[in-house]
């Protein structure tokens, strides 16, 4: 699930392969009524655990 491919866990065990993660956009702004809504915490959380 989205809840679990996000966890601090999983970017810890993938980190340990990758170097940054490729997300799909409405995962990073989500798109409400065609009009951008506020970022999520994707980026900050993958910056948090050294990821691009």
């Amino acid at each position: 699930s989205y809840s679990e491919i996000t966890s601090d866990a999983y970017f810890n065990y993938i980190k340990q392969y990758v170097v940054g993660i490729g997300p799909w956009k409405d995962t990073v702004v989500p798109p409400m009524e065609n009009h951008l809504t506020t970022a999520t915490d994707l980026v900050a959380k993958a910056h948090a655990h050294d990821l691009q």
